[in-house]
């Protein structure tokens, strides 16, 4: 029942059926109303009603170039766009999109090919999509499909952008796009551009490679006066199960709030030794979150060796979080630049303060990377937790590093750095450090629960390196570290073995010089750091301070274990156990 009110008289509408009853109450009571004024707000009404239910519109496109599957049949582009009447040119899509209501669609066939060259224009805007009713490009299956065809593949044969949303001039308040199940191709450029203050963007599933960047979310020209809705900042970006794969600078570079890069697959981004990278995360956000990526092979050089950082960030960030990401690199391929995760300053005094607060940088497992496995510096409220760490390089490394370079004046101080129950594994014949926290970023710094395991040869090994002065640590307790040649070890650098460092500082008196009891850690792979049920790191960490869950989810008890995993009795019980991630 739906109602209406006509000057003094409430009016109704009923349907039954495919009818539409009408009445109308009054001082003589119900009756059936045939004034033109009501018929005319009904009809308007049952419109509104109509549209209010629609379904959205979706518009078809399809064209068959070289790589197009056999069976491909392609569009038209004087045709409607209906299901069985697509259009055929990526031209013909873009400008349709431009005008598109809220909802609706644009969609390339399963098994299409377009080849996009210099003649077609690259922007994508539309100001009627909302992040409610978000405007749509993504894949169909034509009625000519067998049902083995791939995504639709959108190839750039110029070096333009494939998914341009930024409007010109002035920046205008745009949202609501989703580009989902496409493989684009390029030969440089970007697969997508965000700029000019576009909010609420997925891109979803997609495939994208040999662009310059892959997805550049990037800044924002001053907003247009006239438009109220315009704050000149991009927003809630999101990337998610896609593959961003062998694109010539960047897989990933730029950062806006509450931006998502979610289960993606990074693999050979970047050609320029320490400035390109998979993932490269800057400028001014909060809330971002990067969580349960792959990445591999980060900056190849011409032996094949990572030679740059594969997720790095700098800017001023707060509450960002990395999480359950894995960073690796094959054994004996990476070089000193080749860092796992850095979540460092890396500008010039122009820029303005860089820095980090309330980071949560937890559950990441790091393969065989370069120099550093995971380093964070100029950050305040920081928590590293539950991250494993294997080095098999044939170079001096370090685990976890904080504040590894030099700071800068203008950045923020390191304060309340916590890093606790990460475990840490070094298999080479170089020097290592197994956790560094070094002078000046020690102030309310908490270092505990950590497990670390040297099996090395004969070379120096520093199971900590903990800048003075030590009394502005709020803990450094329960940890436990072990290496093959105890005799060229040093619990903590410059401090000699364990007891001359407790006696020393008075720090880590319940921690020990033991083998922690990784189950396999060699085996490079997340289960070989479960632990053997007669471990010592059972029930020996903080029973205070250490991490509330473990790197797979399951909760720590009141006895808490040291490094990432808690032992639970009778198998890998846990939220996690699944392994549905």
């Amino acid at each position: 029942m739906h109602r209406i009110l006509e000057e003094d008289r409430e009016v109704g509408i009923r349907t039954v059926g495919s009818a539409v009853l009408v009445w109308r109450r009054s001082s003589g009571g119900f009756s059936v109303h045939h004034d033109i004024r009501v018929r005319v707000a009904l009809a308007g009404l049952v419109g509104l009603l109509v549209q209010t239910g629609a379904q959205a519109t979706d518009f078809h496109v399809c064209d068959c170039g070289p790589a197009a599957d056999a069976n491909c049949v392609a569009g038209n582009d004087a045709a409607t766009g209906q299901m069985g009447q697509p259009w055929r040119t990526y031209d013909k899509a873009r400008l349709a999109f431009s005008s598109l209501a809220a909802g609706d669609a644009v969609r390339f066939c399963a098994g299409g090919h377009w080849q996009i060259d210099a003649q077609s224009p690259s922007r994508w805007t539309n100001a009627q999509c909302t992040a409610a009713l978000p405007c749509k490009v993504g894949m169909y299956q034509a009625d000519w499909s067998d049902g083995d065809e791939g995504r639709p593949l959108l190839q750039r044969t110029n070096a333009d952008a494939m998914f341009d949303l930024a409007d010109g001039g002035s920046a205008n308040h745009e949202e609501g796009y989703q580009f989902e199940d496409l493989v684009l191709q390029g030969v440089g450029g970007f697969g997508v551009f965000a700029y000019n203050d576009v909010d609420d963007v997925s891109l979803l599933r997609l495939d994208i490679a040999g662009f310059q960047i892959a997805v550049h979310v990037a800044g924002s020209n001053a907003c247009d006066a006239a438009d109220p809705l315009c704050d000149g900042r991009n927003e809630r970006i999101i990337l998610q199960d896609s593959a961003i794969h062998d694109n010539h600078q960047h897989g990933w570079l730029g950062g806006s709030s509450g931006s998502q890069i979610v289960r993606n697959s990074f693999a050979r981004n970047g050609s320029v030794a320490t400035f390109d990278h998979n993932i490269y995360a800057s400028g001014h956000t909060q809330g971002m979150r990067i969580r349960g990526n792959s990445l591999l092979q980060s900056t190849l050089d011409g032996a094949g060796s990572c030679s740059a950082t594969s997720l790095v960030v700098h800017g001023y960030h707060v509450d960002l979080r990395i999480e359950d990401n894995e960073v690796r690199e094959l054994p004996g391929l990476a070089n000193a630049g080749c860092w796992g995760i850095s979540v460092v300053p890396g500008y010039t005094g122009s820029w303005g303060v860089e820095g980090f607060q309330g980071l949560i940088l937890r559950g990441n497992r790091i393969f065989d990377v370069g120099n550093v496995a995971i380093s964070v510096g100029a950050c305040q409220q920081c928590v590293v937790e539950d991250n494993l760490v294997v080095q098999t390089q044939q170079m001096a490394t370090r685990g976890i590093a904080v504040s590894p370079l030099t700071p800068t004046p203008e950045d923020l101080v390191d304060v309340d750095v916590i890093v606790r129950n990460n475990s840490l594994y070094f298999a080479s014949n170089q020097a290592h450090s197994g956790v560094d926290v070094r002078a000046g970023s020690g102030q309310g710094a908490v270092v505990v629960s950590n497990a670390v395991r040297f099996e090395g040869g004969d070379s120096g090994f520093n199971c900590f390196d903990l800048g003075v002065p030590w009394s502005g640590y709020v803990a450094i307790d329960h940890n436990l570290c072990d290496t093959t040649r105890a005799s060229l070890a040093e619990w903590n650098d410059g401090a000699g073995a364990l007891a001359a460092w407790q006696s020393l500082s008075a720090w880590d008196l319940h921690s020990a010089m033991v083998d922690p009891g990784f189950a396999d850690p060699a085996s490079g792979v997340l289960e070989g750091f479960r632990l053997l049920e007669n471990s010592a790191a059972r029930d020996a960490g903080d029973p205070l301070l250490s991490s509330s869950a473990d790197v797979m989810g399951n909760p720590r008890d009141v006895l808490p274990d040291v490094g990432a995993f808690e032992y639970i009795v009778g198998g890998a019980a846990g939220v996690f156990a699944d392994g549905f991630e």
